[in-house]
């Protein structure tokens, strides 16, 4: 499966990013784990096929409520419901931007931030995580590198040879001047590892769902005579669609965001 959590379609221009040789570590550089880390972190690890990196907006537009519940905390519910049922098997982790009120994003093995391993030993962080504090803006550009050195180290345990997959949680579009096809590219150096890459638009996203889609990697369409951009079901909900289907809709409730959550974790 590719695309996202839930389902819908985009994918703008066929604008072009250069990316640096795998070689280089992705776009920016980054650099994999030690290779001397790689056995001691592996015993922490779930004993399944499945690797799943949320990528989970913390920022203040987050505390909103939505059907009477903040959106931090419906989001925080529902990934913990996921894991019910695969706590040994699965493995973990979760990237949460910003860090602080402000557009910084620590990396994966840093504190606050919660590093692959074991869906169990996850649950007890993610209870006490910093999602729960929401603030600050949305720092979608550095999460995404944050996370592309995350795969690197992945890679450097071997997490890409199995199931891997990137779930892009949030409410909104990128605010600290990011440029969104640097986004796309990062989100497609991915694909092209065999990653799956997904996005879960939160309350509040739908003015990002172009951007959204195209990370999500289906496509936009653009009518010729109104130049209006289309995006194909759009009053589609999760239930009435394929749910291996491709892109990005706005959830209706808060429950299809525990069903949909389910699914990603299988």
């Amino acid at each position: 499966m590719t695309g996202t959590v839930t389902a819908l379609s985009l994918s703008l221009c066929a604008c072009t990013v250069e990316v640096q040789p795998e070689a280089q570590g992705g776009l920016e550089g980054a650099q994999p784990a030690s290779a001397s880390n790689v056995e001691r972190d592996r015993s922490s690890l779930g004993s399944g096929d499945l690797t799943v990196l949320m990528v989970v907006d913390r920022s203040g537009s987050m505390m909103y409520e939505w059907e009477g519940t903040p959106k931090w905390q419906i989001a925080r519910n529902a990934i913990d419901q996921a894991i019910v049922g695969v706590e040994e098997e699965l493995t973990i982790g979760a990237l949460l931007f910003p860090m602080e009120a402000g557009c910084n994003v620590a990396a994966l093995h840093e504190p606050g931030q919660i590093d692959f391993q074991r869906g169990g030993s996850f649950q007890e962080e993610w209870a006490d995580s910093a999602v729960s504090y929401p603030a600050g803006a949305t720092p979608l550009g550095e999460a995404f590198r944050q996370a592309d050195s995350a795969i690197l180290q992945a890679e450097e345990l071997g997490l890409l040879e199995q199931r891997f997959r990137v779930v892009v949680i949030t409410d909104g579009e990128p605010t600290c001047g990011e440029d969104p096809n640097e986004l796309v590219a990062y989100a497609d150096l991915w694909r092209e590892k065999g990653v799956e890459v997904r996005v879960m638009g939160l309350p509040g996203s739908s003015g990002a769902a172009a951007l959204l889609n195209r990370i999500a990697g289906v496509e936009l369409f653009e009518d010729p005579r109104t130049g209006e951009v289309l995006v194909p079901d759009a009053g589609a909900r999760w239930e009435e669609g394929d749910p291996d289907a491709p892109g990005y809709i706005a959830p209706p409730s808060g429950d299809d965001v525990d069903g949909s959550l389910h699914s990603v974790v299988r």
